[in-house]
């Protein structure tokens, strides 16, 4: 609750903020009648305009509510893109590692820990040859690889098949 002793709340970087705080205050101030509850609301929406507007298509997740639902959301939203899994989302028991040039066995996905972006070319287990851009991260493939080729990979990267 709001009384005449509030302190006063000063927001430099937006003026919009800083009249909308100066009418509650004010409103406030001045008891509380239906008039001053209209020009409260009428701030307030001005202070949440300020903060700009949500993107379309996007839902705040079940249960969640204000700012607290949002980054709930983002959280779970980020946690669940950092499980280990291969492409096809199963765990990895193990993995392979491969040497550019160097025939190896196949795994079940094919992985890429890439320090700086390229191309990566790789022999397939049915001796077929693909070019694919890595970029810097982990890249995970649903291919079955069983050479990382010299000719055509551009990408430095740790290569891996994963089991």
């Amino acid at each position: 609750m709001l009384s005449a002793a509030s302190l006063s709340v000063t927001l430099a970087s937006d003026d919009a903020a800083v009249t909308a705080l100066s009418a509650i205050e004010t409103s406030a101030a001045a008891g509380a009648t239906a008039a001053n509850q209209a020009a409260a609301n009428t701030s307030l929406e001005t202070i949440a305009n300020a903060q700009g507007a949500g993107g379309t298509g996007i839902a705040e997740p079940t249960g969640g509510s204000g700012l607290l639902g949002w980054l709930s959301g983002i959280y779970r939203a980020l946690i669940n893109t950092l499980a280990v899994a291969d492409a096809n989302t199963a765990s990895v028991p193990g993995r392979i590692a491969l040497t550019v040039g160097t025939p190896a066995t196949a795994g079940r996905s094919f992985a890429a820990i890439c320090s700086v972006a390229g191309n990566v070319s790789v022999t397939f287990a049915d001796t077929s040859v693909g070019t694919y851009p890595l970029s810097v991260g982990v890249n995970v493939f649903p291919f079955q690889v069983t050479e990382v080729n010299s000719v055509g990979t551009t990408a430095t990267a740790t290569y891996e098949n994963w089991k």
